[in-house]
């Protein structure tokens, strides 16, 4: 029987989605899952000071609580990946909640701050497993146009976590302190695997898995660097979350140590600032329809620089207020959420035989500069908002060129 027109070369697994894409509990399962490694990180933002304050560090000693959670969850992807194109997806995905969920348990638990790095780095080796299997289950589901939409759909969804998370993460922060936000963690994990269990089935057949070896491992990622196509979204991508996590990792300082927000309003603020991936993801699901993928993001390479560039300025003029960072950075947000879904499947397209590795890959490249970006914010912390302001102007400049000279430039067969 042939595929139905919305599945792309990958997989026709049972009981696939009908034309018009996933049943709404298909895709609250790929949202959950996309969603654990926000979740690991959003949450506890406003708990970042008090931590260095009960540990007796400073800004950047628990910075390594998320740049180590980064490094983890980057190198666990690429065992990941091919892991999961052996055995399937969802046995991969089931490991990776049990091992999130009891990795919280000891984050609540942690007597010091080695223990708790040692916990965040668990959390992240689960979380590579929910996203790689996140991205390779659209992969193997959708054709790449139509995997854009879905995935920005998904997104939407998703962005509650970041919208939600700190604003939850400040309040339970003032009233119970941080170590209850790693008890909602596990809470989340629990919830996910419910809805795993309930309404996910395997996308990968047995006739598709590929054996463990390093004479087909080593041979797959030779294919996917040397594309063209997977090089130019990836570098798109890539400049997208550095600037994202350089506001994730020093958005707490900056905010609350610098300008003086309390937890509370900090998560507030990282509330907003959120919204402009929402409207981001929701916007690209009609531009992609109309443009198609590889000029989808035309918008989002314009708005990055510009936002990025406004907020860099701003601090250079010694501008030190919160709207000053937070109204740039809501538009570096939407940029990121026009950005994002086109990127991921367009860099995963040409790789529906080998799509876990593909996207271990991705997360992997992607997250390598991500961790030297945030330490190096933290060390050049100078009581101003400078560091985190002129590395996001750096940032959006990257995504622009990214689009300009690699991606501009795909045939259009690549959308």
């Amino acid at each position: 029987m042939s595929a139905p027109p919305h599945l792309g070369t990958g997989a026709t697994p049972e009981g696939a989605e009908p034309s018009n894409g996933p049943t709404a509990g298909l895709l609250l399962v790929l949202t959950f899952l996309i969603a654990f490694q926000p979740a690991g990180t959003d949450l506890y933002l406003p708990s970042l000071p008090a931590i260095a304050t009960e540990f007796g560090t400073q800004a950047v000693g628990v910075q390594w609580t998320l740049t180590v959670f980064l490094v983890a969850f980057s190198l666990a992807q690429l065992a990941v990946g091919p892991v999961s194109d052996r055995y399937g997806r969802r046995p991969v995905v089931l490991g990776g909640q049990f091992i999130f969920c009891l990795a919280s348990l000891v984050g609540y638990c942690a007597p010091s701050l080695s223990w708790l790095i040692a916990a965040r780095t668990a959390q992240a080796i689960g979380a590579s497993c929910t996203v790689v299997c996140a991205r390779a289950m659209t992969r193997d589901l959708f054709n790449p146009a139509t995997g854009a939409r879905v995935t920005a759909r998904m997104l939407s969804w998703m962005v509650v976590v970041p919208i939600v998370g700190p604003a939850v993460g400040g309040w339970t922060q003032q009233h119970w302190g941080w170590r209850t936000n790693f008890l909602l963690l596990a809470l989340y994990a629990l919830v996910a695997t419910v809805c795993t269990l309930r309404w996910s089935t395997e996308t990968l057949p047995h006739q598709q898995r590929l054996a463990i070896r390093l004479d087909t491992f080593w041979p797959s990622c030779r294919e996917v660097l040397s594309s063209p196509t997977f090089r130019a979204w990836l570098a798109l991508a890539s400049w997208s979350y550095l600037g994202v996590f350089a506001y994730l990792s020093n958005s707490a300082f900056a905010l609350m140590k610098v300008l003086g927000l309390n937890p509370a309003q900090f998560g507030l603020s990282f509330s907003f600032t959120s919204l402009g991936y929402l409207v981001g993801v929701r916007w690209v699901r009609r531009r992609i329809v109309s443009r198609g993928l590889r000029d989808a993001p035309a918008i989002g390479a314009l708005l990055a620089p510009g936002s990025g560039l406004l907020m860099a300025v701003l601090a250079a003029l010694d501008v030190q207020h919160p709207a000053a960072i937070l109204l740039p950075v809501f538009g570096y947000l939407v940029a990121h959420g026009i950005n994002q879904p086109c990127a991921t499947n367009g860099a995963l397209g040409p790789f529906s035989h080998c799509a876990g590795t593909a996207a271990a890959l991705l997360g992997t490249l992607m997250a390598i500069g991500a961790a030297p970006i945030g330490w190096a914010i933290a060390e050049s912390q100078d009581g101003t908002t400078r560091p985190l302001c002129f590395a996001i102007g750096v940032c959006g400049v990257g995504v622009a060129l990214s689009w300009q000279y690699l991606v501009r430039r795909l045939p259009e067969s690549n959308g």
